[in-house]
């Protein structure tokens, strides 16, 4: 894996935590919908991200 392609991925798996902690937010205050779209988000992008992983 070059380095712009490990770097790319980081981008990648930062913004999907990001996204997971927009979750956990609305959760807290009880707003299951919205969590779901970040959830949704991260469920539609992990599947490619964890291909790349084990491709190197």
């Amino acid at each position: 894996m070059s380095n712009n392609q490990k770097e790319e991925l980081k981008i990648k798996l930062n913004e999907m935590i990001i996204q997971l902690q927009q979750a956990v937010k609305y959760v807290r205050n009880d707003d299951f919908a919205g969590a779901s779209v970040f959830v949704g988000n991260v469920q539609n992008q992990i599947t490619q991200t964890r291909w790349q992983l084990v491709r190197g």
